[in-house]
């Protein structure tokens, strides 16, 4: 299809499986809808026309550079944040001394952010997604529990309370939500005509066993053989116990829905659970921890005041 005919475009991070892939599709049925997916790899499945894959390393910063600097299509009308990992076998750094699952998670995609603010590609009434997760959520009925006393902590995984996989794993997409909320606050109080249109939510796919996702890929192979091919079969468990489960189906669909459904047009600052608004975690909405993770992520990535500006 020639790029003429598209009317508007989606950028998806991790697109390559899973609930980002499904979302892809589901968007890219409208074919007038241009969806970038970027991805350390490339999807397998065949791909309709109006998708494109485009490499993308949310690990390495200068992957992040090189991808804003050469990307080709002009105006963003709606970008989802939703690459992840899930940590496995002790704490790994970037060569920047970041936790790795922190550092691709969160700063990555706040790098990413930045990167696609400061070069102008977000239009006005741009849509801003960041996928989070129950898992770090104290609402939940069976939550793992983030450790956070500071976002330098964190990042670092420097106190023993934060070396574990699991609260790794938490702390990063707590990050996740706080991150969304604090910019989703900049955005409402902006003088910046276009950037006050934004709307910046928060996904939560819900439980979502199998169904090809690559987030466990890093866990142990009978991990991953339990997540994807016995849990599914035991999901009624975990429902009845008051934890949400999902499909890559239907989680995807509710986050293309977030991003171009008129459902969600002018919303901003909610945490929307697969397909429903609920309450973020008691410490997403603790105002400063939003305001020191900004404070630290701007520093981390050597921003200036005006780069920095919403």
């Amino acid at each position: 299809m020639a790029a003429a005919a598209y009317t508007k475009t989606i950028l998806i991070t991790g697109g390559g499986s899973g609930i980002g892939l499904e979302a892809a599709k589901a968007l890219a049925k409208d074919a007038t809808t241009r969806v970038v997916i970027a991805n350390r790899s490339a999807p397998t499945a065949e791909l309709p026309p109006n998708i494109e894959y485009r490499k993308l390393d949310l690990g390495d910063l200068a992957s992040v550079d090189g991808f804003v600097k050469t990307w080709p299509h002009g105006a963003i009308n709606a970008v989802a944040f939703n690459a992840g990992i899930m940590p496995s076998g002790g704490v790994t750094h970037t060569p920047a001394g970041v936790e790795t699952s922190f550092a691709i998670n969160h700063l990555g995609h706040a790098a990413l952010f930045f990167a696609l603010k400061n070069a102008s590609l977000l239009q006005p009434h741009a849509r801003i997604v960041f996928t989070s997760s129950d898992l770090h959520n104290d609402r939940n009925p069976a939550p793992l529990y983030p450790f956070w006393e500071s976002a330098d902590d964190v990042a670092h995984a420097r106190s023993a309370k934060t070396q574990n996989d699991g609260t790794r794993y938490c702390n990063s997409k707590l990050a996740n939500a706080l991150f969304s909320l604090a910019l989703a606050h900049r955005v409402a109080e902006s003088t910046d005509e276009k950037h006050k249109t934004w709307g910046v939510n928060t996904f939560d796919p819900g439980f979502v066993p199998g169904g090809g996702s690559q987030l466990a890929r890093n866990q142990p192979f009978i991990m991953r053989a339990l997540t994807d091919y016995v849990v599914p079969y035991f999901a009624f468990v975990f429902d009845w116990a008051g934890i949400e489960t999902s499909t890559p189906p239907r989680s995807g669909a509710g986050l293309a829905a977030m991003l171009v459904s008129d459902a969600f047009a002018g919303k901003s600052g909610e945490y929307v659970r697969i397909d429903h608004v609920v309450d973020p975690s008691t410490q997403a909405c603790d105002v400063k921890f939003q305001d020191e993770l900004w404070d630290w992520t701007v520093a981390e990535l050597g921003l200036s005041a005006g780069e920095a500006a919403v």
